[in-house]
């Protein structure tokens, strides 16, 4: 296959169309042009296109819906698991693991989040909190909604980086509310209203220290389960 600077030019055709989706601000569900209008924009034939768009699929950058079109991918170029976690397995080591990472970068989250949320995030944090703690109470399965909660907080802080390691955060989040949603549900519920008390007024050493305690919570819980199936080991 011909190159163009160095690269295949299928590739150089998905750089082109990621430039062309940057420059022109699209947005997750915005509709990119048709294989016919993107060959001619790029210089290049569609089955070059064509090649392009798929490895951008491939690469959860674009959705190609059959019979509709081609469009900006909901996950934003974000793999669902980058560190391929799901084959690590579901015990509480891993959960302890996980816990490790969310230990690093929550509670900073979280400050910044205090810091950096606008009235309508924090709103939104509030009503999704609400929604997380009416669940608990009803003893219905909230590891989806709870992911949710975490993630609003990522987002709030105005980092596109915490945001995207978002599904690393929500793969923590499964796991431990998997294990600890019988034994945790009031303390979750305490730690989740201290921290969107600290985010609405502002206070980020409040924010942080609220999550710290939330996520230490978990590990102490975890470490327990470890050492008590190892004395019946």
């Amino acid at each position: 296959m011909k190159q163009k600077n160095g690269m295949p030019l299928a590739q150089a055709a998905a750089e082109d169309i990621i430039e062309m989706i940057r420059t022109n601000h699209m947005k997750p569900g915005d509709r990119l042009e048709n294989e016919y209008e993107l060959a001619k924009k790029l210089n290049v034939g569609r089955s070059t296109v064509r090649e392009a768009v798929k490895s951008l699929e491939t690469r959860n950058i674009l959705t190609i819906k059959r019979g509709a079109g081609t469009f900006i991918s909901q996950n934003e170029g974000v793999a669902v698991d980058p560190l391929g976690i799901s084959l690590m397995g579901k015990d509480e080591e891993m959960a302890l693991e996980l816990l490790d990472v969310r230990m690093i970068l929550e509670p900073e989250s979280a400050a910044l989040a205090a810091i950096h949320a606008d009235k309508n995030e924090i709103a939104e944090i509030s009503r999704q909190n609400r929604k997380v703690i009416g669940m608990i109470r009803q003893g219905l399965n909230h590891q989806e909604e709870d992911a949710r909660f975490h993630q609003l907080i990522a987002e709030a802080t105005k980092n596109r980086i915490i945001a995207k390691l978002v599904p690393i955060i929500q793969q923590s989040v499964g796991l431990t509310v998997e294990m600890t949603s019988k034994r945790l549900t009031e303390t979750t519920v305490s730690f989740h209203e201290q921290i969107v008390e600290a985010i609405t007024r502002g206070d980020a050493s409040g924010a942080r220290s609220a999550m710290i305690a939330h996520i230490s919570e978990n590990r102490i819980y975890i470490i327990k389960e470890i050492e008590r199936k190892r004395r019946f080991e």
